[in-house]
């Protein structure tokens, strides 16, 4: 069975992060959610409907921002760009949900990748960086007869 193509991901992504959405506030956003409502938005989202992606987005978009600040320690910068990154995985794995389950559980486990994925970046930059800083360069003799 094939799905039906929704859109580019960047444009449906985009298009969502440039509208003015008024959030709640942060200790309402699990609350507010009801896991059958974003289910059976989720099972219309994967049979196609864009509207359900922008439903879906416009009531999850609120936890994972927190979720994503919890986890960045309040960088809200990093917080935003992972965010973005999150709603792309989302789109791109829509296949492996699971249809009928809460899909919370799925959205956190992806934003918490997406940020364990972001800090293993920058801890490999980090390292290239002071390597580059610290590292001396190497002379190599050659030795008559070698090689």
């Amino acid at each position: 069975m094939t799905r039906p193509v929704i859109a580019d991901a960047n444009s449906l992504v985009a298009a969502d992060l440039s509208t003015d959405i008024s959030v709640s506030p942060a200790t309402d956003t699990l609350n507010a959610l009801e896991p059958q409502r974003l289910g059976e938005l989720m099972n219309r989202y994967l049979a196609g409907d864009v509207s359900a992606f922008h439903e879906l987005y416009r009531q999850v978009r609120p936890y994972l921002q927190q979720v994503l600040q919890d986890l960045t320690g309040k960088k809200t910068d990093l917080a935003d760009k992972l965010l973005e990154k999150v709603f792309l995985k989302i789109h791109y794995c829509r296949g492996q949900y699971v249809a009928g389950a809460d899909p919370l559980p799925w959205f956190r486990a992806i934003a918490e990748r997406c940020h364990r994925g972001a800090v293993r970046k920058r801890r490999a930059l980090r390292i290239v960086r002071y390597l580059g800083r610290h590292s001396q360069p190497t002379t190599t003799k050659f030795v008559r007869g070698s090689a």
